[in-house]
């Protein structure tokens, strides 16, 4: 049979996460300790419940210096742990915190909002999720540090659907083409566990596309001409998402 690939619609949609969960961890004194929390303010822009982040780094202001750098924190026995040093609440005044999983290039200036370089993989199956969190102005409350993070980019996922009765058509890869790899991406200004809002979530550099390519395959998916959608490489669905950066292309 001849692969055919007009009067296909190849459709593009992003997916996200809901559900809420709370992980604790036990404190000990006056040590600064991590929860990872959903809230159902932010649905659709917080990590999967049952995908919760394996570790993240968190660093952290206090009075306008740097109060935590690269500090690492692992879930551990459905406990998350400070896995590389302990790190107590300042006496006085109150810290702000920025966590992420699988980021890039982080530059951090002391009392300023942090910005991180982060470059697509040019695999679609090295391709990692890079999600956020931020939670300002936190005293020593006896209580973990709740982060409630965020997606920073594009899950892609396709469809196709056929609406010409005389033909079908197989398809078992897509390519995306032409669009930007590398960006700047900045921190949000306040905390993400809040309504959505240009303060609540980070922001990227304006993107118009670029040089990358992104391609997948599948198996084999027969789309007959009864304008029915049908889901491409689902049956392999690791492998036939990408997670692109937000941009605008043609």
């Amino acid at each position: 049979m001849k692969k055919i690939i007009l009067g296909v619609m190849v459709a593009v949609s992003l997916l996200a996460c809901s559900k809420e969960q709370v992980i604790e961890v036990n404190r000990a004194n006056d040590e600064i300790t991590f929860s990872v929390v959903t809230d159902a303010i932010t649905r659709g822009y917080v990590y999967s419940s049952t995908e919760l982040p394996q570790k993240f780094h968190v660093y952290a202001n206090h009075n306008g210096r740097t109060y935590m750098s690269d500090h690492h924190v692992e879930l551990i026995d459905g406990v998350y742990v400070n896995s590389d040093g302990v790190h107590y609440w300042p006496e006085e005044g109150d810290v702000t915190f920025y966590a992420y999983q699988t980021g890039g290039e982080m530059h951090w200036v002391s009392g300023e909002v942090p910005t991180m370089t982060f470059k697509v993989q040019s695999k679609v199956e090295e391709q990692l999720d890079f999600i956020y969190a931020v939670k300002s102005q936190c005293k020593d409350d006896n209580a973990p540090v709740a982060l409630n993070f965020r997606h920073a980019l594009s899950q892609v996922v396709f469809q196709a659907k056929n609406t010409n009765p005389g033909l079908y058509v197989e398809i078992d890869g897509v390519s995306v083409c032409n669009v930007g790899a590398t960006n700047l991406f900045t921190f949000a200004t306040d905390d993400t566990d809040k309504e959505i809002s240009a303060t609540t979530q980070g922001t990227w550099n304006s993107l118009t596309g670029g040089t990358a390519d992104y391609s997948i395959s599948f198996d084999s998916h027969r789309v007959h001409g009864n304008n029915t959608v049908v889901e491409l490489g689902k049956s392999n669905a690791i492998n036939a998402t990408m997670l692109l950066l937000p941009q605008t292309t043609t």
